[in-house]
């Protein structure tokens, strides 16, 4: 079995493996993305007179790293969050108050699952950082964080920190990623044991750390079983490249020596029945002549 933990495209592959490589790629990106429960928004609201330290790009960026590698969710699109602070959905936000379901409601706006408001006040030395987490669709809260911005520490960090805790609590824990990428393209994979069941053409799995037994199989090729270590936080490509079977009833040199030996046998049994035959067989006794003559 050839197996091997190159990044996808490194090294020399023939043309045909590469475009199977590229359909992998784009089943497991479509597989992926279904794959997802839950999309995320982020909004950054700034409260106070003094020129809050955070930009907006920074907390959408920060936000964002802390929900990669995590189960079922993403993050949605930075340009769509940039739009809605450009439509004002921050001053929105800031007119709900304390309200959860008003503040849900508006975060409607970006058709997100949940919605994660991280508010900075200003006002107050050190700042204080407010991050709430709410389903948009039922307006409920799922989980919030309010704390004194710590002295000395960059303020994207503390968010990042912070937004990773809210996730945890709302059920999506830090996991690692598996991207398979097979030879052939056909290859089936699945998990022997401990693991999940894949869809039709998912190649890219979202798993808690651990060892995993991962058989690829496919149709004239010999099954193979590899054992692949998933880290916490990782994404890992593992390509794997299947042995053609070789079947001596499928092979072509197979039929061509049956054909050529069932042409010679033909042609002895027609060589024998086209010779005279005696009626009689002779058989001898002590070397004294045909005593006995048997048809």
């Amino acid at each position: 079995m050839a197996v091997s933990y190159s990044p996808i495209g490194r090294g020399a592959v023939s043309f045909g493996l590469l475009v199977a490589s590229l359909l992998s790629l784009a089943e497991a990106e479509a597989a992926d993305q279904k794959s997802f429960d839950h999309s995320v928004a982020v909004l950054a609201v700034f409260t106070g007179t003094q020129q809050s330290r955070l930009r907006v790009s920074e907390v959408i960026d920060a936000v964002a790293r802390a929900a990669r590698f995590r189960k079922a969710l993403r993050v949605l699109n930075p340009e769509q969050m940039y739009a809605a602070q450009d439509a004002g959905l921050a001053q929105k936000v800031r007119d709900c108050g304390p309200v959860d379901a008003c503040i849900a409601s508006r975060m409607r706006y970006f058709d997100a699952r949940m919605g994660l408001v991280v508010i900075v006040d200003s006002s107050l030395n050190p700042p204080l950082l407010n991050l709430r987490l709410l389903d948009t669709d039922s307006g409920k809260l799922l989980a919030d964080k309010i704390v004194e911005a710590q002295a000395g520490r960059e303020l994207p960090a503390q968010v990042s920190n912070y937004a990773g805790e809210l996730f945890d609590v709302s059920g999506h824990p830090k996991i690692g990623r598996l991207l398979v990428t097979p030879s052939p393209g056909k290859t089936k994979i699945s998990f022997v044991g401990v693991g999940p069941q894949p869809k039709p053409g998912q190649l890219r799995f979202e798993l808690s750390p651990g060892q995993y037994q991962i058989k690829a199989q496919a149709e004239d090729y010999l099954p193979q079983t590899h054992q692949v270590n998933v880290l916490l936080g990782q994404e890992q490509h593992l390509e794997l490249t299947l042995e053609q079977e070789q079947v001596w009833w499928k092979s072509p040199w197979f039929w061509g020596i049956s054909g050529a030996t069932l042409v010679a046998g033909a042609v002895t049994s027609a060589v024998l029945l086209s010779q005279d035959q005696s009626p009689c067989v002779c058989l001898t006794h002590n070397g004294k002549g045909c005593e006995i003559c048997s048809n």
